[in-house]
């Protein structure tokens, strides 16, 4: 017999969904960084700046990369 175990839970109560829903909210986001012009004005902000592109490289498949090992991938393309 399945019982209901929503009762049991001590969950909070909120005012937004529980699941994500990404299709269904993820073009309504990007409408809205659309009509409020989010790249143009982050391009507008840094305007002028440099120009930086990590090259991060091609993945090895063998290797397990650490947080420590990209850390120090990016300090060596910075010098």
């Amino acid at each position: 017999m399945s019982q209901d175990y929503n009762s049991t839970l001590n969950l909070p109560k909120t005012d937004f969904p529980m699941r994500a829903g990404l299709p269904k909210s993820e073009p309504v986001t990007l409408q809205n960084w659309e009509d409020e012009k989010v790249y143009e004005n982050l391009m507008k902000v840094n305007e002028g700046k440099p120009l930086f592109i990590l090259h991060d490289g091609l993945l090895m498949l063998t290797v397990t990369f650490t947080l420590a090992m990209h850390l120090i991938r990016f300090l060596r393309i910075l010098s």
